[in-house]
C-alpha cells in the first residue's frame, strides 16, 4: 500500500529550514536533503520524515518512533547531538539511511518488537551495503556498494573500509570473547569468536582490543 504523505510532516521540514536562530538549522536542511535522496534512490516505501535533534544515551546515534508520538506525528526520527557534533558526514547519513528502513518496515514489513533488528530489516539494509546486526550496530560494505555510491555521486567522502566483521551466537558454553574501541566516555563493546579479532571502529578510529 503506498505510503500517505503526511503535510504536518513537509510544514515542520519548511520551518526547520527557515528558523535563523536555531543551531542545527543547517544540519536539519542537509538531513532533510538527504533523506529525499535515500528515500528516492534506494526507492524506500516510505515518505518525509519528522527529523528531530536530541541527546541519545547509551552511543546510540539514531532512533526511529514506531507510530505517532506525543504531538501526533508520524515517522519521527532522532539524530544525536553527538553524533553530528562528533562522528564524519558520510556516518550521520548512513544513520539516517539505518532510520528510514525502519519507517519503510512499519509501512510495509514486519518490524520486530522494540524496534528489534529482525531478519527482514537486515537483509533489505544489507542490499544497501549496510551491514547491521540483531543489536542495531552498523557497518559498512566495502565499495562498490548502493549506498557509497550514492554518497561518491554527491561529492561526500568516505575513508577506506574495513572488511565487515559479523558476530557469531554460540549456544551452551560460549567461545564470545568481549573487544572495546577507544570512544570516550563510552566506548562500543563487541563480542566475537576469534581469537585475532582485526577492526578499526569507524568513529574513534582506533583497533578494537580485548576486554580484560
Amino acid at each position: 500500500m503506498p505510503e500517505i504523505v503526511e503535510p504536518i510532516n513537509i510544514q515542520l521540514r519548511r520551518h526547520q529550514v527557515s528558523v535563523s536562530d536555531w543551531q542545527y538549522r543547517a544540519a536539519l536542511e542537509d538531513l532533510h536533503t538527504w533523506a529525499e535522496r535515500l528515500i528516492l534512490e534506494f526507492k524506500l516505501q516510505t515518505t518525509t520524515p519528522a527529523i528531530m535533534v536530541e541527546d541519545l544515551r547509551g552511543g546510540v546515534r539514531g532512533h526511529h518512533r514506531r507510530g505517532r508520538n506525543g504531538l501526533g506525528l508520524r515517522h519521527e526520527i532522532v539524530i544525536g547531538k553527538d553524533h553530528l557534533r562528533t562522528d564524519e558526514h558520510w556516518q550521520v547519513i548512513g544513520t539516517l539511511a539505518h532510520e528510514l528502513l525502519h519507517a519503510e518496515q512499519e509501512n510495509v514489513g514486519k518490524p520486530g518488537r522494540r524496534n528489534y533488528h529482525n531478519k527482514q530489516l537486515r537483509e533489505r539494509a544489507k542490499g544497501f551495503g549496510l551491514i547491521v546486526d540483531e543489536r542495531g550496530y552498523q557497518q559498512y560494505a566495502q565499495a562498490p556498494t548502493a549506498f557509497l555510491s550514492l554518497l561518491d555521486r554527491f561529492g561526500v567522502k568516505t575513508p577506506a573500509l574495513p572488511p565487515t566483521t559479523y558476530l557469531v551466537r554460540s549456544k551452551g558454553n560460549s567461545k564470545l570473547k568481549p573487544w572495546i574501541c577507544g570512544c570516550k566516555p563510552r566506548p562500543i563493546h563487541v563480542q566475537v569468536a576469534v581469537q585475532d579479532f582485526q577492526a578499526q571502529c569507524l568513529k574513534c578510529g582506533r583497533i578494537f582490543i580485548r576486554k580484560v
